[in-house]
């Protein structure tokens, strides 16, 4: 159905969040350093490319595991097109490492990393990272 974003790799459709499997986005208020160094808000990028894959399109999500907090873990299309994948292979996610993950995704990654796209033209810290780093703050 409809879906709603949440941030860059979650969504709501009809009341249920759906973390999108095997990827993992900047955190909504997460800054990266673009190529010229300046600080840009992309966690907010990560979650304004989502919304425009899935804008008024219908959305469909195939899987069946569940993450600690309940919510469901899919892979979601837009037709045929496969939004976890577009979403790293627009360089707004990363490949989750921190579990098995799909070689597919990963070799998207690695060119959206060679040809300098999304957060790959400058730098920053993995999501994975971050979170930990705004623990200890």
């Amino acid at each position: 159905g409809p879906a709603r974003v949440v941030d860059g790799d979650n969504i709501l459709i009809g009341g249920l969040t759906i973390n999108l499997y095997n990827i993992d986005a900047p955190e909504p208020d997460q800054m990266c350093h673009d190529a010229d160094g300046s600080l840009y808000p992309c966690g907010q990028r990560a979650t304004n490319a989502l919304v425009s894959l899935t804008l008024g399109q219908f959305v469909r999500c195939l899987g069946d595991k569940t993450d600690k907090q309940g919510h469901l873990i899919r892979t979601c299309y837009v037709e045929d097109m496969n939004i976890n994948q577009e979403m790293v292979l627009r360089g707004w996610a990363l490949v989750y490492r921190q579990k098995k993950f799909d070689e597919d995704y990963l070799r998207v990654e690695q060119a959206a990393k060679k040809f300098g796209i999304g957060i790959w033209r400058g730098e920053f810290e993995t999501p994975w990272d971050w979170r930990n780093l705004e623990k200890i703050k």
